[in-house]
């Protein structure tokens, strides 16, 4: 197009002239090629405006598509995680639970007895010659419901424990609320009937007593049965083993102790004739007590073996006695009981040893392995 322009105008420098026809059509013509050559620019930039629309598109389709990758694996990482670790969390939740709910059941259960016992006191029939005898009946079937109610109510507090502060609260809730249900109810009502009713033979016999002679403050106290037996020990909380470590080496034992009970089984399987006596807990991950006693029995056949469970469903003392367990006692458990049944389960008579001797009379209560 350029080149024609030029040949043009040398042609016509050349002293050869156009007719106005002539110049008119080359001005024409020159027109048309320079509205071609724009219209054909414009189409080129159009073009490559829409290739950067498109790289951009795909730039930001990229951009996304590695912003949902890296979010669906932190994503995938984290669920697993958090499954993972409540699984584990919900499986020991579910045995607190399941354990609380036996032990509310069977706290429920007894306290029906007891009040239904009181409930049927009846202090109108108490005759003159046997009224004290009746009165002192009544007290002290009052003060064993007392006894009874403070240790249901020490073993919901140590489960509890277990379950941590916000257990712990709903549980003191539920205890103020099984107090004053009590209260109102059942014990301190009672009390103050048969005071009431009883008062004037209650003044007579105090004025009896403040003329009689003062005894010496002393009582005879018998001592827990002891022994020198070795015992393999296995408990899953670290508390009660330690405790119960405590208990037996005061009595005398050697114990062997652990809160696995696949650990207890490893270690009677090393040597399973230096152990006298199991004792073991029931409700124990991996193995339960009796499924321990059950493995243990195959390699020793007679060997004796305590049995100790906190209102635990799996096992009953009547099942407990179809097993061939020698002992199954509930929690919460003084030395005192525990000695006796180690000696009960051993074979030997546990009144016949001079365990006794003179102590005050304030002496001070025994630690019990609790739940």
């Amino acid at each position: 197009m350029s080149t024609d322009f030029f040949d043009d105008d040398l042609s016509r420098n050349a002293g050869e002239h156009e007719s106005p026809e002539t110049s008119a059509m080359r001005l024409t013509r020159q027109k048309e090629q320079i509205t071609n050559q724009v219209a054909d620019t414009a189409e080129e930039i159009e073009r490559l405006r829409m290739r950067q629309e498109e790289l951009e598109h795909e730039k930001t389709s990229l951009e996304e598509l590695n912003r949902k990758q890296d979010e669906y694996g932190r994503s995938k990482k984290d669920i697993i995680e958090n499954l993972a670790r409540n699984i584990i969390l919900m499986e020991k939740d579910e045995v607190l639970a399941n354990r609380m709910v036996e032990l509310l059941s069977a706290s429920r259960a007894r306290f029906k007895d007891i009040l239904a016992e009181i409930r049927d006191i009846k202090e109108e029939s108490w005759e003159e010659p046997d009224f004290e005898e009746e009165l002192d009946k009544a007290l002290a079937l009052i003060e064993n419901a007392r006894m009874e109610y403070s240790k249901a109510i020490a073993k919901i507090d140590a489960e509890s424990w277990q379950k941590g502060a916000e257990g712990q609260a709903q549980l003191a809730t539920l205890e103020e609320a099984g107090r004053g249900s009590i209260a109102n109810k059942g014990f301190f009502f009672w009390v103050k009937v048969g005071i009431a009713v009883s008062l004037p033979l209650i003044l007579v016999l105090l004025l009896s007593l403040a003329k009689a002679k003062p005894v010496e403050e002393a009582v005879v106290w018998d001592a827990p049965p002891s022994g020198n037996e070795r015992i393999l020990f296995v408990d899953d909380e670290q508390g009660i083993v330690k405790m119960a470590t405590h208990m037996l080496t005061s009595l005398g034992y050697d114990p062997v102790v652990t809160s696995s009970s696949l650990k207890a089984l490893e270690i009677f399987e090393e040597n399973p004739d230096t152990f006298d006596i199991l004792v073991t807990d029931q409700v124990m991950p991996d193995l339960t007590g009796s499924e321990l006693a059950l493995k243990v029995r195959a390699m020793r056949p007679n060997l004796p073996v305590v049995i100790c469970s906190g209102f635990s469903a799996q096992l009953t003392t009547t099942k407990a006695e179809e097993l061939g367990i020698n002992e199954f006692l509930i929690k919460p458990i003084s030395r005192r009981e525990l000695g006796e049944a180690i000696q009960r389960a051993l074979g030997a008579d546990s009144t016949t040893s001079d365990n006794t001797s003179e102590v005050p009379a304030e002496a001070e209560p025994e630690a019990e392995l609790a739940d």
